[in-house]
């Protein structure tokens, strides 16, 4: 992949957004879209299975342990535990959210402190699907990969109108070849580390809307045809005025 303008944070000012193309390609899509991280509950707080507090079921990952090294304590005689509840891609590193799970009197318990997990030097952050959390809902996880597999940049802050990455083409596509990409964009609050709804996702080709979703947070899809010569952009569009919101997007050739 290769970008073809200057930084966008540089670049020319927010443009206008052309809803009524947005909603043509919105009724055009093909199927291809995987469920996003609403559909499975990690935007809610509703719990889909009973708590496992206790940890006879559940299964720690590497975010479990790193909120457990870093924010666990001593209080009156017992150990203050924490666990993991969703982490996202904020470029090469994975910002986790954590929450105390043990003991369950405590004033505050459901606060949130957030930490980093930082790929090492040829790895990129890959934002992947939602898992079950200690306390029964679902939220997302992260994982580093090498990173020719994958490419991060964060293309949407404190904006209202359209915001879009820079320029790219993927020149590694053989000439007179097309290659699928598949694309997945999510959009996350910095202050708390979850995911949050944008107005609008987009994909342009050659400055034409080809692929919108609405209403979300987190969405995958996969786009067929791209040719070395094809000029790209991500795009996204807020509901307001966040200024703790930041819109990412992985490209993926397969």
């Amino acid at each position: 992949m290769k970008f073809i303008d200057s930084d966008f944070e540089t670049s020319l000012p927010d443009q206008s957004v052309d809803e009524t193309e947005l909603l043509r390609v919105l009724a055009q899509n093909d199927g291809t879209s995987k469920p996003g991280c609403e559909s499975l509950g990690c935007d809610g707080n509703d719990a889909q299975l009973p708590p496992d507090l206790d940890h006879r079921d559940y299964v720690e990952i590497e975010e479990d342990a790193k909120c457990r090294t870093q924010f666990d304590f001593e209080s009156l005689g017992d150990r203050v535990k924490h666990t993991n509840v969703g982490s996202v891609c904020a470029d090469t590193s994975r910002v986790v959210s954590c929450r105390i799970y043990t003991p369950q009197d405590l004033v505050n318990p459901k606060e949130i402190k957030i930490t980093t997990l930082t790929c090492l030097p040829g790895y990129a952050c890959r934002q992947d699907g939602a898992r079950l959390t200690r306390f029964g809902d679902r939220k997302p996880t992260t994982h580093c990969v090498l990173n020719r597999e994958i490419s991060s940049w964060v293309i949407q802050r404190r904006q209202f109108g359209e915001k879009c990455s820079r320029k790219f083409s993927y020149s590694e596509i053989e000439a007179g070849q097309t290659a699928p990409v598949e694309f997945h964009l999510w959009s996350w609050n910095t202050a708390s580390g979850l995911f949050e709804q944008l107005k609008w996702m987009y994909l342009k080709i050659n400055g034409a809307y080809v692929r919108s979703a609405s209403g979300i947070s987190d969405w995958t899809f996969t786009w067929s045809g791209i040719k070395s010569s094809d000029i790209l952009e991500l795009c996204g569009t807020a509901k307001d005025n966040n200024p703790e919101l930041e819109l990412q997007a992985q490209g993926t050739i397969f």
